[in-house]
């Protein structure tokens, strides 16, 4: 793994670890960061490991980008939706 940049299918297996393992990732991969992206689509929110990399670059400090990805096509070729308005 380079500095900055994950791969997916190492997130997927630290996720089948344990909870724990997965938390260890994430703070790791923040160590060095001092702006997280989030891509937010219609589920972003819904997602807890989103949810628990936002509220630790906050605690770390970082700022927050956001980056509306409604109608990105992903690696299977489906069109993201907009997260819905309240």
């Amino acid at each position: 793994m380079a500095d900055g940049f994950l791969d997916g299918s190492v997130f997927e297996s630290s996720k089948r670890e344990s909870a724990d393992a997965l938390k260890r990732f994430l703070r790791e991969g923040l160590k060095n960061s001092s702006v997280t992206c989030v891509l937010v689509g219609a589920q972003t929110s819904e997602r807890r490991w989103v949810r628990f990399e936002i509220a630790q670059s906050i605690l770390k400090g970082n700022g927050l980008l956001s980056v509306d990805i409604h109608l990105v096509e992903n690696n299977q070729k489906r069109l993201a939706q907009r997260a819905p308005t309240h």
